[in-house]
């Protein structure tokens, strides 16, 4: 038997619309309400979960050496 790190990774995404003058304007606007917590992502902006074994240690005395996994 092993034991299993399982990495779980969970996305949430949404779409803000912003008038700017150029991309890399419109970009940072929204980049700083984000960091201001002026738009913040809920479980209703939900897109996928991952799940990724990172890593497997062998346990009850399984000789093996441990395996890491990226």
């Amino acid at each position: 038997m092993n034991e299993y790190n399982v990495k779980i990774i969970e996305r949430l995404s949404t779409v803000v619309s912003v008038q700017a003058d150029n991309i890399d304007d419109a970009e940072n606007k929204v980049f700083s309400k984000y960091r201001d917590c002026e738009i913040v992502l809920t479980a209703d902006d939900y897109l996928d979960t991952e799940f990724r074994v990172v890593s497997v240690e062998p346990i009850e005395g399984n000789e093996t050496n441990a395996v890491r996994i990226q």
